[in-house]
């Protein structure tokens, strides 16, 4: 995949890749390719893609995992035909599209899917009834990994949203080394699932709320044994918005992460703004045990 020397006539080889990942796609559904190459690059509706982008059961979309998205070159699995010079920059999918009513996303990943190297920004506004866009919508799926992603670039939207789906198939999905900044919501999950998330190794910064509604979401050393090591700060509404009512019994696991403030401020009224964990159920426990200081921690 290459949208600077790619054509959609071509056969789809490193030599000849195709120019558009909605091609690619396409054509890995008729011939079974479960691996798709992507050169840095922008990919958006001018160069012919169609938004969202449905990542197939099994396929995996790979583009500059190591820059996560930013760099290119020799961070990138693929950079180029073999013989050009390698390309740098972003590896950029820049679109969103609806999907069913009142989802505008630029990424839907089906189960055992990948996507994990890219910078993603779904240029849209707010689509009607204050609806906010997303860069990444999970819905009645399974297995999904998200890894060594930049997702950023969305004030009235969502950076991973998990749809209102009640998912009763058991295999966790895996978010993991990504940067999900400058949204309005870094990470939201609305979904009821059987088995729990792994969420580990992010950043989720800058966002008016970092994380919202993290039941079911393994942030650190619970049920699916996420090493935690997320950096949750200068998010500034709450680093972690947790709503609920005052006798609602959740838990989260949140171990091993680094803080605005450690311990981690509380508030349970949503009075405040700026602390790390927002919850108004006085039967909420958060196990946040074995974490510190975000590096430029916001106080």
């Amino acid at each position: 995949m290459d949208s600077i020397s790619g054509n959609n006539s071509n056969a789809g080889t490193k030599s000849a890749p195709y120019r558009t990942i909605t091609k690619a796609i396409i054509a890995s559904k008729a011939d079974g390719t479960k691996v798709i190459l992507v050169a840095p690059g922008t990919y958006d509706k001018s160069l012919g893609e169609t938004f969202p982008i449905y990542i197939p059961d099994g396929v995996n979309l790979y583009g500059d995992y190591d820059g996560k998205g930013l760099v290119g070159g020799s961070s990138s699995l693929y950079a180029g035909p073999p013989g050009t010079t390698p390309k740098t920059g972003p590896t950029w999918i820049n679109g969103g599209g609806d999907d069913i009513p009142h989802v505008n996303a630029t990424i839907i990943p089906n189960n055992n899917s990948q996507i994990a190297g890219f910078k993603i920004t779904n240029p849209n506004p707010d689509i009607p009834d204050d609806y906010s866009v997303r860069g990444i919508s999970i819905q009645n799926f399974v297995s999904i990994k998200i890894k060594n992603n930049t997702i950023t670039g969305m004030p009235l939207g969502i950076g991973i949203q998990y749809e209102y789906y009640h998912v009763t198939a058991v295999g966790h999905n895996i978010i993991s080394g990504n940067q999900l900044t400058f949204n309005y919501h870094g990470i939201i999950n609305n979904g009821i699932r059987a088995s729990y998330d792994k969420v580990e190794n992010n950043v989720i910064s800058k966002n008016y709320i970092g994380i919202g509604s993290p039941i079911g979401l393994d942030l650190g050393q619970g049920p699916t044994g996420s090493a935690g090591n997320n950096t949750i700060s200068c998010n500034s509404y709450n680093d972690i918005w947790i709503p609920g009512n005052g006798n609602e019994t959740q838990i989260i696991y949140a171990m091993n992460n680094n803080w605005d403030h450690f311990p981690p401020q509380i508030s349970f009224d949503h009075s405040k703004a700026g602390l790390d964990i927002g919850h108004v159920s006085n039967a909420t426990l958060v196990y946040y045990e074995d974490g510190g200081l975000a590096p430029n921690a916001c106080k």
